[in-house]
């Protein structure tokens, strides 16, 4: 198993990325839970493990030419052996219009945490906060929506990708929760306590292009090479933790 870098975005690893594009994305959630049912009719519902997103990706009709680079790709992946990050359109951009700065975790939060306390990294005037005690500087015109519900966001010390469950708005402190599902599966570093001599440990969030990191599901890829020269493909990914 290895990682052999970005499918697509400004660092793929396709010298033709810019004409390599999605006709269209079928995105899709797994979430497995068991259930079970009593002799007196209850139901019981458990979670067996985090959940998983996954996708079919349909290219648009490519140049013989221009598919040589996808089809290398898939040959370096060998099937679902090896891991890729992938940008999916329209999924991983942000939809909120509040202005963001560059976003990071206030409070040390434990794996199984279903809320995050975040900051910005840089306050209202652009100067950068760089240990627990510094002023935000947020004034009431700043709490605009950050984040909407179904927006989604990955951390730095790890690669599960998370989704917004409300609208996040920072109140006049700039204080904010995001609320996540699933559950994190790794624990995130924050401010509290923090200075300038640690500073570099804390765990930041990615929130727009944020990648997934995936996995093609199947080892057997099939390409349509069309009489006019052109090349139809689609394919299953999913994510891998």
């Amino acid at each position: 198993m290895a990682y052999i870098g970005f499918f697509n975005g400004t660092s793929s690893v396709l010298s033709n990325v810019n004409q390599i594009g999605f006709r269209s994305v079928n995105f899709k959630q797994r979430t497995q839970t068991v259930v079970t049912k009593t002799i007196s009719g209850r139901t019981i519902r458990t979670q067996q493990a985090t959940t998983l997103w996954e996708g079919t990706l349909e290219f648009p009709a490519l140049t013989h030419k221009e598919f040589r680079q996808v089809q290398g790709f898939v040959a370096l992946a060998q099937g679902s052996l090896n891991e890729f990050d992938i940008i999916l359109p329209n999924i991983s951009s942000r939809t909120a219009g509040g202005t963001l700065h560059n976003l990071s975790v206030k409070d040390n939060t434990a794996a199984g945490s279903t809320t995050i306390a975040a900051y910005q990294t840089l306050d209202s005037a652009g100067q950068p906060i760089k240990g627990d005690g510094d002023s935000a500087g947020y004034t009431p015109a700043d709490g605009f929506t950050i984040l909407n519900m179904g927006d989604i966001i990955r951390f730095d010390n790890h690669n599960k990708v998370y989704m917004c469950t409300s609208d996040v708005t920072p109140d006049t402190s700039g204080d904010f929760d995001i609320p996540i599902q699933p559950a994190l599966t790794t624990a995130v570093v924050g401010l509290t306590g923090k200075d300038n001599s640690n500073f570099s440990t804390i765990t930041e969030i990615n929130y727009d292009d944020v990648a997934f990191r995936m996995i093609f599901k199947t080892d057997s890829q099939d390409y349509r090479y069309n009489v006019d020269g052109t090349v139809s493909f689609r394919v299953d990914v999913e994510e891998v933790l």
